[in-house]
C-alpha cells in the first residue's frame, strides 16, 4: 500500500469502492484527482451539482455514492466545510449519558402517561432535572429496545 493510502486510512478518508468512480475528471486528472480520496471526490461530487448544475442522481452514480449520500455530503459540507465531508468515527452505540437513572426516568415517565409523554417532552424534562441534552429519538430508541426485551421475555415464559 502507498504511503497515501496509508494516510487516507489513518484519517478514515480511504475509498474503499475507488472502481465505482467513473467521472471523468478521475480518469483523466493523472495524478492530481485521485479516486481513492474519498474527502476529494465527495468534494467534487458536491461541485458538480452545485456549481457545474449537473443533476443528482447522474452526479452521484458517477462519483460511486448514492443520491442519500450526496445529501449527506452536501448538508455536512455546508455545515462543517471539508471537515464534515470525513467519515465519522464509530463510536459507543449506547450513549454514554444514558445511566441507569435516566433510563428509569425514560420509563416512569412513559408508564404515567403515553400520550402527553412524546420522547420530545421526555427528553426536555430529561434536560431540566438531569441537566443531561439528549435527542428525543434516543427516548424512543430506549423504550423500544426495552419494549423488545420485556416482549421476548413474555414469549419465552408463555412457552414454557
Amino acid at each position: 500500500m502507498s504511503k497515501k493510502k496509508e494516510a487516507l486510512l489513518t484519517m478514515g478518508a480511504l475509498n474503499k469502492q475507488p472502481e465505482y468512480v467513473t467521472c471523468q475528471l478521475f480518469k483523466k486528472g493523472g495524478n492530481f484527482f485521485d479516486p481513492n480520496d474519498k474527502l476529494q471526490v465527495k468534494y467534487e461530487m458536491i461541485r458538480a451539482v452545485q456549481v457545474d448544475c449537473l443533476p443528482i442522481s447522474s452526479v452521484a452514480r458517477d462519483f460511486g455514492f448514492s443520491r442519500e449520500t450526496y445529501y449527506r455530503a452536501a448538508r455536512s459540507f455546508e455545515l462543517e466545510g471539508c471537515v464534515g465531508l470525513l467519515d465519522q468515527a464509530q463510536g459507543i452505540r449506547q450513549p454514554e449519558k444514558l445511566q441507569t437513572e435516566i433510563i428509569e426516568f425514560i420509563h416512569s415517565q412513559r408508564q404515567k402517561d403515553p400520550k402527553p409523554n412524546s420522547g420530545y417532552k421526555i427528553a426536555k424534562k430529561i434536560l431540566e432535572r438531569f441537566h443531561v441534552t439528549i435527542h428525543p429519538r434516543t427516548v424512543y430508541k430506549v423504550l423500544k429496545k426495552t419494549t423488545n426485551k420485556s416482549s421476548h421475555l413474555k414469549l419465552r415464559r408463555k412457552a414454557k
